[in-house]
């Protein structure tokens, strides 16, 4: 049995890998089932449903069950994420964030602090919620 040797990411000419943690870049994304686990936002005073397109330690994608949120939600807002998710012993719900880009469907959160999760965890997380529906 040969065992692989797990290299750590390395920076090529004229791309930016983002940040990283323990050698791996922080930007991979867990895929949420194409938007089947339903989520909330709290932002404004309001309360917006949507759908969980992506998530990692650092930040997550969400669409908007209404266009634009509708008025009120705006660039670097500060808002909780209600994911209703179970990783590793830890429930992540009201997650404190900020709103880091914005279109018209779609909302790119930034968490105020690092989960501390990798990208196995969370996709086990997703994947019992998936199992239950």
């Amino acid at each position: 049995m040969t065992k692989e040797k797990i290299r750590p990411a390395t920076r090529t000419t004229g791309a930016n890998p983002g940040p990283q943690r323990a050698g791996l870049p922080l930007n991979r994304m867990v895929k949420a089932y194409a938007g089947a686990h339903r989520c909330t936002l709290a932002a404004g005073g309001r309360t917006l449903p949507a759908r969980l397109i992506d998530i990692n330690a650092a930040s997550s994608r969400l669409r908007l069950d209404a266009p634009s949120g509708g008025p009120g939600l705006r660039l670097d807002q500060n808002a909780l994420l209600h994911a209703r998710l179970t990783a590793s012993g830890r429930i992540l719900d009201g997650l404190a964030c900020r709103v880091a880009w914005l279109t018209e469907s779609e909302v790119g959160l930034e968490f105020d602090t690092h989960l501390g999760l990798g990208i196995g965890e969370l996709q086990q997380a997703l994947d019992s919620v998936h199992a239950a529906c």
